[in-house]
């Protein structure tokens, strides 16, 4: 089952990174991917389970709930935060559990700000640029995937 787990898990990433150079270049994610992306974090979620031989519904819940709030902003603000970075970060989340999502969403938002401040620095944009915010979604969820211990302990 360990095997299984760590291949839907090298899948999640791998779609990520697509949807990452995607977001660079259009700005947009398909909603094909973030299908896929739901079903591979359910199907990861429910390998992880049988492994453990336990659900927390709770975590999944509230791993789903950060990326809900995501959506919300984006409605709020006239997707200023994109809705497809809040859908990917739901699937992220029911696979995750809320502490790992919470950090996967914390990485991300230093990575943006470092880039942020460069792109300011060197003056190739302004406060109303928009930035793709998969790539380091991307980023964070490889960290938190290869930092917790060979993909086991991702809740």
């Amino acid at each position: 089952m360990r095997f299984i787990l760590v291949i839907l898990v090298v899948l999640i990433d791998v779609l990520l990174l697509i949807a990452g150079i995607n977001d660079i270049k259009n700005m947009k994610i398909s909603r094909y991917m973030i299908a896929v992306l739901f079903l591979l974090s359910i199907m990861a979620a429910g390998v992880y389970a049988i492994n453990e031989g336990s659900v927390n519904l709770i975590k999944l819940a509230g791993g789903a709930s950060i990326g809900l709030c995501m959506l919300g902003i984006s409605m709020i603000t006239n997707e200023q935060i994109g809705k497809g970075d809040g859908l990917v970060l739901t699937a992220l989340g029911i696979f995750t559990g809320f502490r790992n999502c919470l950090v996967v969403v914390c990485i991300a938002s230093f990575i943006m700000a470092g880039v942020s401040i460069i792109i300011l620095i060197l003056k190739k944009g302004n406060g109303s640029t928009r930035i793709a915010f998969i790539p380091a979604i991307f980023v964070s969820f490889t960290y938190i995937c290869i930092n917790n211990s060979g993909f086991v302990r991702l809740w």
